[in-house]
């Protein structure tokens, strides 16, 4: 019995330090696609990229935006999360 218990407690330490890994993961996640969002926007309005360009990665800035509104990323499920 005493065995059980020391199982079934380092087990939860364990699920639970994993489940703080990922929410710290997904925050650092979310902070670095909001950083490549500011980036584009700046160098957008200084006029630094031609046209074609510049809607591209608008499109990859509002679909950055968006992941991060929503929570997810295409990207976990490589990654297995």
């Amino acid at each position: 019995m005493l065995l059980y218990k020391i199982k079934k407690y380092i087990c939860h330490k364990f699920l639970k330090s994993q489940i703080y890994e990922k929410e710290i993961l997904v925050l650092l996640d979310k902070n670095i696609r909001l950083l490549i969002i500011v980036v584009i926007a700046i160098l957008g309005l200084y006029n630094e990229f031609s046209v074609t360009v510049a809607s591209v990665l608008g499109a990859i800035s509002i679909l950055l935006l968006v992941t991060i509104m929503i929570g997810f990323s295409p990207i976990y499920m490589l990654f297995g999360y």
